[in-house]
């Protein structure tokens, strides 16, 4: 009759420990879960940041064409969250101007860093 008490006491233990195991396993789950998707959404928006950025370098290399005063083939355009890198030489100050303006119009940049060098010409 010992045996009894005992063994029930033991299955009772065992379904307990299986209950709060499985409560840790389920909130590991959702945990797991909800990084997944955190992670899933980051590289979502990764990818459409560079999908942006792309874009937004095309069109500032395109203006940048089209304008007469600017010698678009000495400008190297980066984009980086919106964020436009122009860097290379232009003949003149107002040219790199040009540039920067051109730069900051485009549709969908948040600001331009600037680092063109102007070449500077010496007449004796």
């Amino acid at each position: 009759m010992n045996h009894l008490p005992s063994r029930a006491l033991r299955i009772a233990r065992s379904a307990g420990l299986l209950a709060v195991g499985m409560m840790l396993l389920g909130s590991a789950g959702c945990t797991i879960a909800e990084n997944t998707a955190a992670g899933t959404k980051n590289l979502v928006n990764e990818a459409a940041n560079a999908t942006t950025d792309a874009s937004i370098t095309f069109a500032v290399k395109t203006a940048l064409s089209n304008d007469d005063l600017v010698n678009s083939e000495k400008i190297a355009v980066d984009t980086e969250r919106g964020v436009v890198t122009l860097r290379g030489t232009q003949q003149t100050d107002q040219a790199r101007r040009e540039a920067e303006t051109i730069a900051r119009q485009t549709k969908g940049v948040r600001a331009v860093v600037d680092r063109i060098e102007v070449l500077r010409t010496f007449q004796s």
